[in-house]
């Protein structure tokens, strides 16, 4: 496993946020977070017996990084939405793949390429705009 998976990227630091507490800090604790919602995921839909391998995720790579620690093997997409933060350099610091999308525009892999869309907190992005 990588280290710069779990280490704050230094790109963080030039990312556009509202939040009055470090970047670094609230990493960890996304992180933290994620973490324990991709735990829950793995035990409520039995992850291992429903073999989900290929998962498109809106979290800067919190989803994929959970998975990895989890020691399940999946592949999962990143991506982020042209009118969020830019989160991309963080992801692809981080060894993980990633995309920007603007969600009016179809995707370009067929949707059923994914066994799990998880898209938590993008209506939130698409309505600030």
């Amino acid at each position: 496993m990588p280290e710069s998976l779990h280490h704050p990227p230094d790109r963080l630091q030039n990312i556009e946020m509202d939040a009055y507490i470090s970047r670094k800090e609230l990493f960890k604790a996304e992180s933290k977070y994620w973490h324990d919602i991709i735990e829950s995921y793995v035990r409520a839909y039995h992850w291992k017996k429903l073999q989900q391998r290929n998962v498109m995720d809106t979290r800067a790579g919190l989803f994929a990084a959970a998975l990895i620690d989890l020691q399940l093997d999946s592949w999962v997409m990143n991506v982020v939405p042209i009118n969020g933060p830019n989160t991309l350099p963080v992801i692809y610091d981080r060894w993980l793949i990633g995309v920007m999308h603007d969600w009016c525009e179809p995707f370009d892999t067929y949707p059923r390429t994914y066994d799990l869309l998880h898209a938590s907190g993008l209506f939130t992005v698409k309505r600030e705009v």
